[in-house]
């Protein structure tokens, strides 16, 4: 009995014993358990606090493609920084969809990588329909073209010369009628007429400028004012310019490319060989001589200070003067390279489209 007792008692402090040790074993792998858990989160959130920087640096930096990739974003919680890239179609085009670009955001924890992304979805910069290669709303505007014939083309011209097939717009389009309009000057014996398209002239009394209106008051809160040749612009760094000082003048061998404002109290001049590619907004007074090409478009605006700085206001009707061998091309192609590239210098030119933590 006694024997038997004492194995009885045995085996219960065996029994309890591996309990304890069971419970003990438990609670550390709680605790290691706990203890992974809190450093994933805090991995996370640090990816997370990653994806917001690369987001903001892109948005707000038109020059993103330049900077060094990957950016390294120091987060105090952790040892490491976060690294933060960015992928686009062309770098995957079999899993980024055109028009969207991905921000990587990645940091180690021990031996392990934890990454998040987001799709960026590229919202097009606004740009005006084109109504014509230039496309005048001012009702009392004056256009003077003299010397060599094809001063503004309304054939679908790219960059490089070549005309896009079965593509066009009006050579030139107003709402007032080409005789109170144009004074075109040709060379002795030839046809005056100089500016050809779909349409060379099209009429249309009832053009209505309001949106691009809207659209120029977005132009100007981004606007930066023109202080020399080599801050117009380049096809892959396009830049909004404002001419905003009369007696403005460009020097022969200028390039720019972008969107140009001529603000109704300043005038331009441009001699010289000279070469824009984007849409050029005339308020005030533009006299091209000599060699000047313009790929995209121009505008006339029409009492352009109303809605702006003052509501009240009007100004002296826009002038546009062509000599010597200056064109103004209809370009498709410059026109979606400014919704494209100009999008990345506006912070409304990218949305979130998704995010994968």
């Amino acid at each position: 009995m006694g024997r038997a007792l004492l194995i009885i008692t045995l085996g219960s402090f065996i029994i309890l014993g591996i309990i304890q040790q069971a419970v003990n074993n438990r609670q550390i792998t709680m605790t290691e358990g706990n203890i992974e858990t809190f450093m994933v989160n805090h991995a996370r959130n640090a990816t997370g606090s990653g994806l917001e920087y690369g987001i903001n640096r892109i948005v707000t930096d038109s020059d993103w493609e330049t900077i060094p990739q990957p950016w390294l974003f120091p987060v105090d919680e952790l040892d490491d920084d976060v690294e933060v890239w960015v992928d686009t179609h062309d770098d995957f085009p079999t899993e980024i969809d055109l028009g969207f670009l991905r921000v990587n955001s990645q940091i180690q924890l021990g031996n392990r990588p934890v990454q998040s992304f987001a799709f960026l979805r590229i919202v097009p910069f606004e740009i005006p329909d084109a109504e014509g290669a230039l496309t005048v709303y001012g009702e009392n505007s004056s256009v003077d073209i003299r010397g060599n014939p094809l001063k503004v083309v309304g054939y679908d011209t790219n960059p490089d010369g070549t005309r896009v097939p079965d593509s066009a717009v009006p050579g030139i389009a107003s709402r007032t009628p080409e005789e109170e309009l144009v004074s075109a000057t040709g060379p002795a014996g030839e046809d005056p007429v100089q500016y050809e398209g779909e349409d060379d002239f099209y009429y249309n009394p009832d053009m209505d400028d309001a949106e691009v209106m809207r659209m120029l008051e977005m132009y100007m809160d981004m606007a930066t004012p023109y202080e020399s040749d080599d801050l117009l612009g380049t096809p892959e760094n396009p830049r909004i310019t404002l001419i905003d000082q009369p007696g403005t003048r460009f020097a022969g061998g200028t390039t720019g490319a972008g969107i140009m404002i001529i603000s109704p109290d300043a005038d331009l001049f441009v001699g010289g060989d000279f070469r824009f590619e984007g849409l050029i907004i005339i308020q005030g007074d533009f006299l091209a001589v000599g060699t000047v090409d313009i790929f995209g478009g121009a505008i006339m605006t029409d009492n352009a200070a109303v809605g702006l700085d003052d509501p009240d206001a009007t100004i002296d009707d826009p002038d546009i003067s062509m000599r010597g061998t200056p064109t103004i091309y209809y370009s498709s192609q410059v026109l979606e390279n400014l919704r494209n590239r100009l999008s990345s210098g506006n912070s409304g030119g990218y949305s979130v489209s998704r995010i994968f933590y």
